[in-house]
């Protein structure tokens, strides 16, 4: 309410149009007058995608609102979903989920239950990053590995006897 006045709302049915594409679908609003923050794009548990919009007419009295629902199946990747609005048209992105191309991309598989999209990540970027995620792995591994048993216990010279570690030289200076 606004001074102690209901508004009044003029619901309206914006025009829709559902583009097919090979990897993404588009849809795409017609809702001339709206702003980006007068706009609300939702996806719920039932993978039913909310629009919504609500704005002031130019008469100060009366507010302009619409509500659209859209099904998505489960060919859809719900969490890279994606809206822009450009010259009054709401265009929401709606990229499909990978499916392997063939026999022995395995790793299509696991990009597909991550909703990873070949065009927004190619594949040598996800090797790149997975080489330098095992060597970071493999590198933390070996320093931890090599700290604990360098400070923990001796070091064998090779002749038979063992030297004294690094945990071993400070606990005898100390002690002195």
């Amino acid at each position: 309410m606004q001074g102690g006045k209901q508004r009044v709302y003029v619901d309206f049915e914006p025009n829709s149009e559902w583009v097919k594409g090979k990897e993404v679908d588009t849809i795409e609003l017609h809702v001339q007058g709206f702003r980006k923050d007068q706009l609300r794009v939702q996806i719920n548990s039932l993978n039913t995608l909310l629009v919504t919009g609500e704005r002031q007419l130019e008469d100060k009295i009366s507010w302009s609102r619409f509500s659209r629902e859209f099904k998505l199946t489960r060919e859809y990747c719900l969490n890279s979903i994606r809206a822009k609005l450009r010259n009054g048209i709401l265009h929401i992105i709606v990229p499909r989920k990978l499916e392997a191309r063939r026999p022995g991309d395995e790793w299509v598989w696991w990009m597909k239950d991550a909703c990873w999209r070949l065009q927004f990540v190619s594949r040598r970027r996800v090797l790149q990053v997975s080489v330098a995620v095992l060597a970071a792995a493999a590198i933390g591994i070996g320093t931890y590995l090599a700290s604990k048993y360098l400070f923990n216990h001796g070091r064998d010279d090779g002749n038979g006897s063992t030297m004294p570690g690094p945990a071993q030289y400070i606990a005898a200076v100390a002690n002195k």
